[in-house]
């Protein structure tokens, strides 16, 4: 029932783990995703700056001012790519870097409770043995208590018999005489 008990609870904290771990990274996607739709919100706001100034540019060159903002657009929206695609990647590696962390942790955590639970274990079979050891011992001494008291014995009887035989052969020399 104890080592039923004891798998029990083992499983309940490796249940407990893994939804920790779940949590965590639930957590870390909902973060990755808040800060991608805040980039895309930046983006956004930045490019209807651009298309602001590029109206007003086009009003006072319109043919030229057109060639040059499509082309500064082009340019910007491929380093804004770039930049999202370098930023992106780097988050994942951040993400993935935390979650192997955080796992490499839980299993160490695990690994600790493991070794804690099997010294205990180890120092139960210990006490368990000292106790039978002592008990072993208190035993022997009550035997041999026991073997004293009954050799005292014999021997007070023994004494006792040869007493009444000695006092036997004196009453017969006495009633010879």
């Amino acid at each position: 029932k104890a080592e039923n008990d004891r798998l029990a609870a083992q499983e309940a904290k490796a249940k407990q783990m893994k939804a920790e771990v779940e949590r965590m990274r639930a957590e870390i996607a909902k973060k990755v995703k808040e800060e991608r739709l805040a980039k895309e919100v930046a983006e956004k706001a930045k490019a209807k700056h651009l298309a602001e100034l590029a109206e007003a540019a086009r009003k006072a060159d319109e043919e030229r001012q057109a060639a040059l903002q499509a082309e500064a657009q082009k340019v910007e929206e491929e380093r804004l790519a770039r930049e999202l695609a370098e930023k992106a990647k780097a988050e994942q590696e951040r993400a993935d870097a935390t979650r192997k962390a955080e796992e490499e942790r839980l299993a160490a955590e695990e690994a600790k409770a493991e070794r804690l639970e099997k010294l205990r274990l180890e120092a139960a079979a210990l006490a368990e043995q000292e106790r039978l050891a002592r008990e072993a011992d208190e035993k022997a001494k009550a035997e041999l208590e026991k073997l004293k008291a009954e050799k005292a014995l014999s021997a007070s009887e023994r004494l006792e018999k040869e007493a009444k035989q000695a006092a036997k052969a004196a009453q017969a020399a006495k009633q010879e005489e």
